[in-house]
């Protein structure tokens, strides 16, 4: 269990810092960080034992990470990886652009460990430490999600901004809701907002998307309440049981149109037609886009399609047949994705859940963390 730390921790806090670091921040200032407003300093707990501890400074900006610690016997155990990915989450969805620390030189675990959560080297401190060791200077610039988002959505719809709202449009599907809906933006006035659009709107269907609940100014619609979630790629480590995972090329077109046709049919025979083949050209002519799916002798049985922006990729679409499902394939083909994207220096995931749907809890579980909740509501004409 992690947590913000509290007055009954300092001590056991002083402890671990003098064991492990042979420093401590001390008891005055651990106490004040408890009521700080700037001071976001985390513990790993065991049995109600802090085992490991993580402090950081935010300034609503910059993430300053101060000491980082767990103790001997539990290293090794991926405790550093789940506190330092808990802390860059909470801090991330409160606004993190940035985050810096200095490291040892010698400390080549905690160097590697940084590295993999997407810090460089920037610069050196030389004789920074009491014993003359020189400090490596890190930094971990965040991609926005909103950047993120805005160039997914640039490359499936035309974007028009209004002062109250965005639209995005896209005429392959103009008949279903991909790809074309209205975000409205926050502050402003709904009911004057909703009949702009209605008038705006040329779609035979009408999707809005807004950052809360409107149901009482459109009770006829459908509401969906979604959740963002975000974590770092290193904190995913899941077991694989089937190895057969492929990232979508042009010898995989066939397998994949006709895979997206078969679960797409329960929306209608012409969308499932229409939309496996505009994904499979994005994929083809968007180097953005990729897919990975996994086969069961010789059958393609899943796919995740993703789109990735600088350092951070977007789960778009996850599906694993029906029959196929609670049996170990989801995890493989999850993890054989991540294991990629890390060779590709992708640090960031983020991806889409229902705010009341199962998997929500099974990808809290692999580490991913709630960054923002928004709702969408559609009606048919």
């Amino acid at each position: 269990m992690i947590r913000r730390i509290c007055y009954e921790d300092v001590d056991e806090i002083i402890k671990l810092e003098n064991e492990t670091i042979n420093t401590t921040l001390g008891k005055e200032m651990l106490d004040l960080a408890v009521k700080s407003d700037m001071a976001y300093y985390y513990v790993y707990l065991d049995n109600n034992k802090v085992i490991g501890y993580i402090s950081s400074s935010f300034d609503g900006i910059t993430i300053e990470i101060l000491n980082f610690c767990v103790y001997k016997e539990y290293q090794g155990k991926g405790i550093g990886t789940k506190l330092l990915n808990h802390l860059l989450n909470d801090l991330y969805k409160r606004g993190a652009i940035n985050s810096i620390l200095e490291v040892r030189e010698s400390n080549i675990n905690a160097t590697n460990l940084y590295s993999r959560f997407g810090y460089k080297n920037i610069s050196v401190r030389k004789n920074y430490y009491s014993n003359g060791e020189n400090a490596i200077v890190m930094q971990k610039v965040f991609t926005p999600y909103s950047d993120l988002y805005q160039s997914y959505m640039e490359n499936v719809s035309i974007i028009e901004k209004n002062k109250d709202y965005i639209s995005y449009k896209n005429d392959d599907f103009k008949e279903k809701y991909d790809y074309n809906k209205y975000e409205i933006l926050d502050g402003v006035n709904i009911d004057k907002v909703l009949k702009k659009i209605k008038k705006d709107n040329n779609r035979k269907f009408l999707e809005i998307e807004y950052s809360k609940s409107i149901k009482e100014y459109v009770p006829d619609m459908v509401e969906s309440h979604s959740v963002l979630m975000h974590t770092n790629i290193q904190s995913i480590k899941l077991d694989i049981n089937h190895n057969d995972i492929r990232e979508y090329n042009n010898n995989l077109r066939d397998d994949y149109i006709k895979y997206t046709y078969n679960d797409d049919l329960k929306y209608d025979t012409e969308y499932a037609k229409i939309y496996g083949i505009f994904k499979a050209n994005l994929m083809e002519n968007n180097k953005n886009y990729s897919s990975y799916l996994i086969y069961d002798e010789g059958k393609l049985i899943g796919l995740l399609d993703i789109y990735i922006f600088m350092d951070s990729a977007f789960i778009e679409n996850y599906s694993i047949l029906e029959e196929y499902r609670l049996k170990g394939y989801g995890k493989s083909l999850f993890m054989g994705m991540i294991n990629d994207l890390k060779k590709k220096n992708i640090y960031d995931i983020f991806l889409d859940a229902d705010y009341y749907d199962t998997p929500i809890k099974m990808y809290e579980k692999w580490g991913f963390e709630r960054t923002l909740e928004y709702y969408t509501y559609h009606e048919d004409y």
